[in-house]
């Protein structure tokens, strides 16, 4: 927690941008190791 606080401090403006692509490339790599989809509804 305190290292996304550090990056979130570093982060010019709104930084909703770089938490959604750091999940997006956790998802990705969890699918490719798994094999398996993500199984959940987004609401967005």
């Amino acid at each position: 927690m305190a290292v996304m606080e550090q990056r979130l401090k570093q982060v010019e403006g709104d930084p909703s941008l770089l938490i959604r692509n750091q999940y997006r490339l956790e998802e990705l790599r969890w699918m490719q190791t798994t094999g398996a989809p993500i199984l959940e509804n987004r609401p967005w």
